[in-house]
């Protein structure tokens, strides 16, 4: 799916990401921590083909992304769905209307597809409502039906849990968790959490300014229960 070769990015004078190499197979959910500044938003922002590496190569589905056509790029972006800490919701348009858009944006309409997804995330009695009268928990089970409108091949979640409390960040997981068992996607986690990132992942990328410390196998568990030790480090370091 992706395979980073010694991926570098620079802005002027600031070194965002450092000789970064990875590669994540179609069907992985996978976490990536760090603490503010580690590197995490660069790299996301190179997997949603938002930035072009300053050095190093970028592989999706084992193309070259520098070597790809601008009509090319886009169709790849099409592939890709995001989930974002604020939810990006459009306060105009109902839930119903922010799950099409997408397919809108694209000049296509399948309401049939809409109702399904609204039913899936378990949204469908507030389809007809706005933003504004959604709490926290329902407004990012609407994003993440419309990130899931386009049947991505990737979803790139940014810090999808951090502005919600202990309940529903549960649920929405456990939502993650569902769209794994049931949708052909790979998963990107990006979280400061880690004790929520070890609840989902199957694998964790550990970011520390620009660099990658090292990448963790982890049994996806419950929260303080069989814990990696290098999991406990890293939870030690990111608290300091």
């Amino acid at each position: 799916m992706y395979r980073l070769e010694q991926v570098s990015k620079r802005y002027q004078d600031t070194t965002a990401l450092q000789d970064i190499s990875f590669s994540v197979g179609q069907g992985e959910i996978i976490g990536v921590v760090g603490k503010s500044g580690s590197g995490k938003s660069t790299l996301l922002r190179l997997l949603n083909l938002l930035e072009t590496p300053s050095q190093g190569k970028l592989f999706l589905a084992d193309k070259d992304v520098s070597k790809l056509s601008k009509k090319a790029i886009q169709q790849q972006k099409q592939k890709i769905g995001m989930v974002f800490q604020q939810y990006n919701l459009l306060n105009n348009l109902t839930v119903k209307e922010n799950v099409a858009l997408p397919l809108k944006l694209i000049g296509k309409k399948d309401e049939a597809k809409v109702v399904e997804l609204l039913s899936f995330v378990g949204i469908s009695h507030k389809a007809d409502s706005y933003p504004v009268q959604l709490s926290g928990g329902e407004k990012q089970r609407v994003a993440l039906a419309r990130a899931l409108t386009r049947n991505p091949d990737v979803l790139l979640c940014d810090e999808a849990t951090s502005s919600l409390d202990e309940e529903n960040t549960d649920d929405v997981i456990r939502l993650l968790q569902r769209i794994h068992e049931e949708f052909p996607v790979t998963i990107f986690f990006v979280s400061h959490e880690l004790d929520t990132v070890k609840k989902l992942c199957e694998r964790v990328l550990v970011m520390e300014d620009s660099h990658l410390l090292g990448i963790v196998d982890n049994q996806p568990t419950q929260l303080g229960k069989n814990d990696t030790p290098y999991l406990e480090k890293v939870k030690r370091r990111l608290a300091q």
